[in-house]
């Protein structure tokens, strides 16, 4: 499968999100350029929830200048 490649063990890095609302969306493509995951991120509280859909590879999230958490599906990072 093309998109294996492209999803092996990513690293998410993400800025501190200044507001209690902060979500954003990244699409990795596979070599044909077609989506092949789509990782949501969003503050809830004082924790990061990034949720993978489109593969079930381990992926890590790492919060610039702080901690980092890996796993597959949906990973869970504590803010502070």
């Amino acid at each position: 499968m093309a998109s294996d490649f492209w999803l092996d063990a990513p690293t998410l890095l993400v800025h501190p999100p200044a507001g209690p609302a902060y979500a954003a969306e990244v699409t990795v493509p596979d070599l044909l350029g077609t989506p092949a995951a789509t990782f949501r991120v969003r503050r809830d509280g004082d924790a990061l929830r990034v949720t993978a859909s489109g593969s079930d590879r381990p992926f890590t999230v790492r919060v610039a200048g702080g901690a980092s958490a890996q796993g597959a599906g949906e990973v869970t990072l504590p803010l502070g």
